[in-house]
């Protein structure tokens, strides 16, 4: 089928959803996979790191606790290297739909090998699985639903919203249901689940496929053998180092965040690099790649503070707060999991604020700013909750500060790849959401070397402490070059200069 007539299908398609408000069924096939998806990754992430370093007599694996953080950041970071190699499949290789598929599948033997293979080997093989799959299936959801509306849609922007709350209700129940599991009948029961919730996300996408588009059964620009081959051969060569490094004992897992964070950066000046050096690139477009640079450098900054989310106040969770909540004691895992409601509650209203504001709402540097700041709130409020060595903090006061450190996210992060979209040069719109999503892989991975310096049974509120100082000495830094940032650039209504 030629391409004008699908456009034109589309946009007749668009045109009888407008009217009837009705959306089409390949988007509720794929939120819900999102959500089973979603349910498997966050169920098993809620669990992961207590795993880790819990000792044998609890289930777990007994590992130092730096170690397990530094072992989280680098799973984390390892997800949005993936991507990159998860595009280039679905591109080069497979399609979209396939390429979903196929992730999904390496997500659920990873989630096996996590249920049924004990021991530090079953953490690793399992991980490194989840993490490949895991960015095959980023790597191409969002973008199967983006395929679904033709250009000017008024319903691209519902379509996305069932998306986002499929994948946030997803989070919520895995979280959750992994936590119970876990407490009553161990972790590997928890991985279990999260393992079911994968196969029941794949179940219901694989016979429905039929209802996708074309278009995303067509691989767009098919490797050759040798580009197949080089690929190969990069991955093999990556592989064998990393083997090597820590069997020989060169390499430790505390250095596991710093090697993620380092071949991200590369990763990100290559692209950086590419787009310099292009000729067909203008130079007025290099210079909003340019301006992008400290939006990037931001990214990382508020994604290595927010994702203490999952290591330091994970284990703040468990080890410093009394979790009694009316009359119940709350997992550890289910608080952080709470994260998912609050990101239902607060996403419309964060959308109508920026709504009604319109072009008088904050740029994007002064976002990254508030969000920042919003962050070194819920860090001064650790702080000040942890002075007392060995006391114990409310469930609510946590609660209330996992609530915060969503509306953060939310205030900068949508914003973010929006921008990095808009500054993109015309030959490079894939590149540049790769590239952005290099500071998602950098700033995870440093979240991993951060976390390492917290202490429950020390000093914990001067670990707070710190961490509230790089979030205010990061909002001020943007405020400074907030006009480098907003001077030159060509972003459309929606994303204010």
């Amino acid at each position: 089928m030629s391409q004008a007539p699908a456009a034109q299908q589309l946009a007749s398609g668009s045109e009888k959803r407008r009217g009837s408000f009705r959306q089409p069924a390949a988007l509720y096939l794929v939120s819900t996979f999102e959500l089973a998806e979603r349910f498997s990754y966050f169920g098993m992430l809620a669990i992961l790191i207590y795993y880790m370093y819990f000792p044998a007599d609890k289930g777990g694996l007994g590992l130092e606790q730096a170690d397990a953080a530094a072992l989280v950041g680098a799973y984390s970071g390892a997800i949005y290297l993936a991507m990159v190699l998860g595009g280039w499949v679905a591109d080069r290789i497979f399609g979209t739909a396939n390429t979903l598929a196929i992730g999904a599948g390496i997500v659920l033997a990873g989630h096996i090998t996590l249920a049924f293979v004990p021991g530090f080997s079953g953490l690793l093989v399992g991980m490194l699985l989840i993490a490949v799959g895991s960015g095959c299936t980023k790597a191409t959801t969002a973008s199967l639903v983006g395929s679904f509306y033709a250009p000017g849609d008024a319903q691209r922007i519902v379509g996305f919203t069932i998306f986002y709350l499929s994948l946030n209700l997803g989070a919520l129940t895995g979280g959750i249901a992994t936590g119970f599991l876990q407490q009553s009948f161990g972790f590997h029961a928890g991985f279990g689940a999260a393992a079911v919730g994968m196969l029941i996300g794949l179940l219901i996408y694989i016979p429905a496929r039929s209802k996708l588009p074309a278009a995303s059964r067509i691989v767009p620009n098919p490797a050759t053998p040798s580009a197949l081959l080089r690929c190969g051969g990069i991955v093999a060569v990556l592989t064998i180092a990393l083997w090597s490094g820590f069997s020989l004992g060169i390499l430790h897992l505390g250095d596991a965040s710093t090697i993620v964070a380092v071949v991200a950066l590369v990763s990100a000046g290559i692209y950086f690099t590419l787009m310099g050096r292009s000729k067909v690139v203008t130079a007025t477009e290099f210079q909003s790649v340019v301006r992008y640079t400290p939006i990037f450098v931001a990214s990382v900054m508020q994604v290595m503070l927010w994702m203490q989310l999952y290591t330091v106040v994970a284990v703040h969770a468990e080890a410093r707060t009394d979790r009694s909540f009316f009359g119940f004691d709350l997992p550890p895992s289910t608080a952080i999991a709470s994260g998912g409601l609050f990101a239902i509650i607060l996403t419309p209203i964060v959308n109508a604020l920026w709504t009604k504001l319109g072009t008088r709402q904050p740029s994007i540097a002064v976002k990254y700013a508030i969000s920042l700041l919003t962050l070194g709130l819920c860090f001064i409020t650790l702080s000040v909750s942890s002075l007392v060595p060995g006391s114990l903090i409310p469930i609510s006061l946590l609660l209330g500060v996992i609530g915060v450190f969503y509306l953060a996210d939310l205030i900068a992060s949508p914003a973010g790849l929006s921008y990095a979209t808009a500054t993109a040069p015309k030959a490079f719109r894939s590149q540049m959401v790769a590239l952005h999503s290099m500071s998602y892989a950098v700033g995870a991975a440093l979240s991993g070397i951060f976390a390492q310096f917290y202490n429950p049974t020390g000093d914990a509120s001067a670990y707070f402490l710190m961490a509230a100082i790089v979030s205010a000495a990061t909002a001020g830094v943007l405020m400074l070059v907030r006009r480098i940032v907003r001077d030159g650039t060509s972003l459309d209504a929606a994303i204010p200069a």
